[in-house]
Parts: C-alpha cells; structure tokens; sequence
C-alpha cells in the first residue's frame, strides 16, 4: 500500500535531534522538578530555559 503525501507528523522547522544526558544529585533533581513543575514546563523545556539564560548572561 503506497504512503499518502502529509501523513504522519508535519516536519519541525528545527528538529531537535541532539540528545543530552546528565547526573544530578537527589536534591538537585529535586529542586529542577520542582521549578519544572512552579512553571508548568517539562524536564526538557526547563533544561532548554536554562541553557538560553546562562547563554545570553555571556554575551
């Protein structure tokens, strides 16, 4: 059966295809959570946050 044009999820304009890991402490994991949740991000966006503000503090 031929794939139909446009099914499936619409192609982002900046894929985020680079993966990240890190440890963190129990209390840090913590406090990240928490932030998280105060904003209502997720882990991922809240890690973005943080990248872009610690970025832009360096120019």
């Amino acid at each position: 059966m031929p794939r139909r044009e446009g099914a499936g999820r619409p192609k982002l304009d900046d894929p985020k295809a680079n993966k990240v890991s890190m440890r963190l402490s129990n209390e840090d994991l913590a406090r990240f959570e928490a932030y998280a949740k105060k904003y209502g991000l997720s882990k991922a966006d809240t890690l973005r946050k943080a990248v872009d503000e610690l970025l832009k503090r360096d120019r």
